[in-house]
This record gives structure tokens, C-alpha cells and sequence, in this order.
């Protein structure tokens, strides 16, 4: 799984409106609502829903990918095992666990306990080295899909974290590891956080910011005619590298500006015809930054593939 989360189809739905006894799930979907009260609601198997209403409840999904809102008051979601069993992010109010027991996703959760563990608060959770961050998408309806960071399963053992997005806009929020994000198509936002990070904003028009550590970023204007590929790295520093793929020895076109860009993050941005046809293939901006504050391009080759690094 992605960690992303989708309503159960056909589910149950039990609403009670005055109750002192658990209420219940079964061992399908469920959508279960509570009361006004402090209630304990209990998904058992199966994706749940579950809603907590106003008072302060306890909310255990149980097995499956389940969907949690707190509702009002300090509400506290219980999760079976250990917390370092599991895999978590934290942001803007949003919890996402992935355990032995699934995906579940916790919206007005205050609270937090694996076990017989002491609870823990959203707070800490957000605060704790173990947050992973996540990865979230903005639909047409202005609604937001989130999902948890993965765990990294490529060649280089310095990266920890991988973060990927779609066809879509999204927004990445790196981790405090090192990381490894590739947002794909779309017009994208990425904040990589601390740690050694390798970026590649994809194509569409990115916005770039490494954050702390000595950051890798990539781009390549190798896509297809009239395909954006534009990236605006918003704190490149000493440190940082950037590599440029597609270029062609005697053939590609470079143009410098010396401030270009979106209003409010323009720099130096060279404007790249790789392959000499006389249009633009990749752009990159370095917001705040003058060409003559930037390394000094050079140029290679790897694999068969050209390229353009400045670091």
C-alpha cells in the first residue's frame, strides 16, 4: 500500500446517540459515530470509519486501513504493539501510522498510545525524529490527499526515506533523514527539511527548497516538445549540486538572466536549449542568487547520458 486511504465501500454504519457501552464494529467496513459524550468506538476488522463527535473519546480502529476523525475534545487513539514497530508522519494536524495492522490516517487526534505505553501527544509525535513527514496531493475540489513517506529500496546507502508524487500538484515535505523525493508530473512544491537530500522536481514548474544539509537536486530537458520542466531552488548554498540532464556537446543553447522567475523567488536562471532547435527545454532558477555567486558549470557524461552540474 501507499499509505493513501479511500472510503470503504458497502460499510456499516452504526450511529448511537446515547451510550456508555463501547460501540462496536464487526469484521467488515464500518462507518461508526459517536455521541456528544466520551465515547470508546471500536473498528474491529475491515477499513473503518470512524467519527468521535464531540467529548473526549478513545478511538481504535483495530485491523484494516482505517480512517479516524476525533471530532472535538482531547481524544486519544489507541494502536495495538509497539510504537517502533510502526511507521508514522505528522503534519498540519494529520496522522498517518503504518503497522502491522494497517494504514490508518487520524485527523483531531490530540492523543496517542501502542500498547500499555504511556499516551504520547500529536505534539511529540510531530516533534519526534521518527516523523517522516508526508506527502500530500491538492485535488480539483481543493480537498487534500496525504500519504506516509516509504522506506528507501534503491542503491545508495546514505538515503533513508523515499517520497514520490503523481501526475498531479503536489506538496512534498522531506524529512529530518536523507531523502530521496521525485515528484513526477505536475506544477510541484518541495521543502526537503534536513538531511542530505536528492530532489528531483520532475517535470511542470517546481519550487525547490533543500533546507538544511548538503542537498543534490536534479533536472532533465529531455521530455518530450512543449513539456515544462522549469525549477526554482529557493536556497541553493554552498554545498548543494545540481545536475542537468539531456545536455549534447556542440549542439545545446545556454541563455542567462539575470533575475527571472516568479515574483518574489527571482535569481539567476539559465534557460537551456539542449538541443538546439531554438527552444527551451529546462529552466532553473537560483532565487536571491547572481550568476557570479554560483559554481561554475562543468560538464559529463555517465552511462551514455550528458550533463550540465554546477556544485
Amino acid at each position: 500500500s501507499d499509505g493513501s486511504l479511500n472510503s470503504a465501500a458497502q460499510a456499516v454504519a452504526i450511529t448511537v446517540t446515547d451510550v456508555s457501552e463501547p460501540i462496536l464494529g464487526t469484521q467488515g467496513p464500518d462507518n461508526l459515530t459517536g455521541t456528544a459524550q466520551n465515547d470508546t468506538l471500536q473498528g474491529l476488522a475491515g477499513d473503518d470509519a470512524l467519527f468521535g463527535l464531540a467529548g473526549n473519546d478513545v478511538l481504535d480502529g483495530g485491523a484494516g486501513n482505517d480512517a479516524i476523525d476525533g471530532g472535538a475534545g482531547n481524544d486519544l487513539a489507541q494502536l495495538s504493539g509497539s510504537q517502533s514497530a510502526y511507521r508514522f508522519g505528522v503534519r498540519d494536524g494529520v496522522v498517518i501510522t503504518s503497522g502491522a495492522d494497517g494504514v490508518d490516517q487520524f485527523t483531531n487526534t490530540e492523543r496517542f498510545q501502542w500498547g500499555n505505553a504511556a499516551e504520547i501527544s500529536i505534539d511529540a509525535l510531530s516533534a519526534s525524529a521518527a516523523n517522516l513527514g508526508l506527502v500530500y496531493s491538492r485535488l480539483d475540489d481543493g480537498q487534500f490527499i496525504y500519504r506516509l513517506a516509504e522506506a528507501y529500496t534503491g542503491p545508495l546507502a546514505d538515503i533513508v526515506n523515499q517520497q514520490s508524487g503523481g501526475n498531479g500538484n503536489d506538496i512534498i515535505l522531506g524529512t529530518t533523514q536523507a531523502d530521496f523525493i521525485n515528484t513526477g508530473e505536475g506544477d510541484d512544491a518541495i521543502d526537503g527539511g534536513s538531511g542530505n537530500d536528492i530532489i528531483d522536481g520532475g517535470l511542470g514548474s517546481n519550487f525547490i527548497a533543500g533546507g538544511a544539509g548538503s542537498d543534490r537536486f536534479f533536472l532533465d530537458g529531455r521530455a518530450a516538445a512543449a513539456t515544462t520542466t522549469w525549477s526554482t531552488i529557493t536556497d541553493f548554498q554552498a554545498g548543494d549540486e545540481v545536475t542537468i540532464w539531456g545536455y549534447k556537446p556542440g549542439v545545446s543553447k545556454f541563455l542567462w538572466v539575470a533575475s527571472d522567475g516568479a515574483t518574489g523567488y527571482k535569481g539567476a536562471t539559465m534557460h537551456c536549449d539542449l538541443d538546439g532547435n531554438g527552444v527551451t527545454d529546462t529552466s532553473v532558477t537560483f532565487t536571491g542568487l547572481t550568476q557570479a555567486q554560483l559554481p561554475t558549470p562543468s560538464y559529463g557524461a555517465t552511462g551514455g547520458n550528458d550533463y550540465i552540474f554546477f556544485g
